[in-house]
């Protein structure tokens, strides 16, 4: 459902590269609680843990491309 979940990532060599716990309720975007759209970090420069640098996705997300609403300006 989304809700209050842990998400990890690893590299081929299986050592974690990023984490971030999100949550369904603000500053969570909540568009993307069972709505179709995903979860878009706005730049990979941000930091990830806080809900506000996160947005819902245009088009329910955008698998192997830049996400729909990266700005590099953020």
């Amino acid at each position: 459902d989304g809700n209050n979940d842990y998400v990890r990532l690893f590299d081929s060599s299986e050592l974690l590269v990023d984490e971030v716990n999100y949550d369904d309720d603000v500053p969570w975007p909540t568009e993307a609680d069972s709505n179709g759209p995903t979860l878009e970090l706005i730049n990979p420069s941000l930091d990830n843990t806080l809900g506000e640098n996160w947005n819902a996705s245009i088009g329910n997300g955008t698998p192997g491309a830049i996400n729909s609403i990266y700005s590099a300006d953020e």
